[in-house]
């Protein structure tokens, strides 16, 4: 269940495989530090206050076998993002923007496994590919997007600005961890970061 693999050079070795797609053009918007998907923090000046127009309550995957339901989550006063505990639960970040609004990024994160209960809903995420379809329902209704790129970070480079900014045409930003397992400290040492942008 957790990979293995030293994490001394892994960012100077990265598998250029991680990569797949183009992400979506993104406005400049202020970028800040952010460690990893648990300590993420939303950008300083991400524009506007964005209006939600519908809650997120499901996310499905058929390329992956994903359907899970969705929660949203918030903001600690430290700045971290909130993750729902069970890893078979997706967090939807209740400060971005939701399915149907005309522009902004709905940001989903999830934990990819745990220790005691296994795989998470997320935890094939990396093996997603452009092409892929990911549903979400909110409000009695479903909205389609179409995956464009996918990327490994390592979690101090997160680039906080694409993930969280909502300067942006309307699109789907879905975090997990992955990449390698660092048993010393109990953590993945990356972030898997899917674009997804709605299906015409």
């Amino acid at each position: 269940m957790l990979a293995g693999g030293a994490a001394a050079g892994w960012t100077v070795t990265r598998p250029p495989h991680h990569d797949y797609g183009t992400i979506p053009a993104t406005r400049a918007v202020a970028a800040h530090p952010a460690s990893s998907v648990a300590t993420a923090r939303r950008p300083a000046a991400s524009g506007p206050a964005v209006v939600t127009t519908a809650v997120p309550d499901r996310v499905t995957i058929p390329a992956l076998g994903v359907d899970a339901p969705v929660v949203p989550v918030g903001v600690a006063a430290d700045g971290a993002l909130g993750i729902p505990t069970r890893p078979s639960v997706v967090g939807w970040w209740a400060g971005g923007s939701s399915p149907g609004r005309s522009g902004g990024a709905t940001v989903l994160v999830g934990h990819v496994d745990s220790a005691a209960t296994g795989p998470g809903a997320l935890f094939r995420l990396e093996a997603i590919r452009p092409g892929a379809v990911v549903t979400v329902a909110a409000a009695g209704r479903t909205w389609r997007y179409v995956v464009q790129a996918v990327r490994a970070y390592p979690k101090a480079t997160l680039p906080a600005a694409s993930v969280f900014g909502q300067e942006v045409a309307p699109r789907l930003v879905i975090v997990t961890c992955g990449g390698p397992f660092d048993a010393a400290t109990g953590h993945y040492l990356d972030n898997i970061v899917v674009w997804a942008v709605p299906a015409r």
